[in-house]
């Protein structure tokens, strides 16, 4: 009879000196499996911060030409008068953070309370049909309908806009 490891560790039984040698060889490979996963996880986010790292210098680089044009005031100025060439950008800051403010104070409390009617209330044959057609919502494809991209991340999804 065969003897696993989980059942040696839960029943607290002693094992023959074979099943300690195959043992030892499982948690070896064990341990040798969570050791590649480890520096493939290491990788993963060292080459995300990488990516992140290069938008951002890409970014600060693309700036120069304006920050030396119009001086590092044009991020706490809002004069905007094209023909005296004065420019600032506190307004659509402003904007952007207040309209991006109020989304989040709208659509976390939604989304939570979605999730957690679907994971704790909703009746089981009902979860997967609310489920497929929230990932059909078309405010979830808000950004692939604005670059012209009407496909769908769900294979149930039907795209009803599109005319040919």
């Amino acid at each position: 009879m065969e003897t696993r490891v989980s059942e040696v560790v839960l029943n607290d039984t002693n094992l023959s000196s074979a099943e300690a040698l195959s043992r030892a060889a499982l948690l070896k490979r064990l341990r040798a499996t969570d050791q590649g996963f480890r520096l493939l996880t290491r990788a993963a986010v060292l080459t995300v911060l990488g990516l992140l790292s290069g938008v951002i210098l890409a970014l600060i680089i693309g700036s120069v030409p304006a920050i030396k044009a119009f001086g590092p005031g044009f991020l706490v100025t809002e004069v905007w008068n094209p023909v005296t060439e004065q420019f600032g950008a506190l307004a659509p800051i402003y904007g952007t953070l207040l309209t991006s403010s109020i989304a989040m104070v709208i659509a976390v409390p939604i989304g939570i309370m979605i999730a957690f009617f679907i994971t704790e209330l909703c009746p089981l044959w009902l979860r997967r049909p609310i489920a497929i057609a929230i990932s059909c919502w078309p405010v979830s494809r808000a950004s692939s309908t604005a670059s012209g991209d009407s496909s769908s991340s769900h294979p149930f999804c039907k795209s009803t806009s599109s005319r040919s």
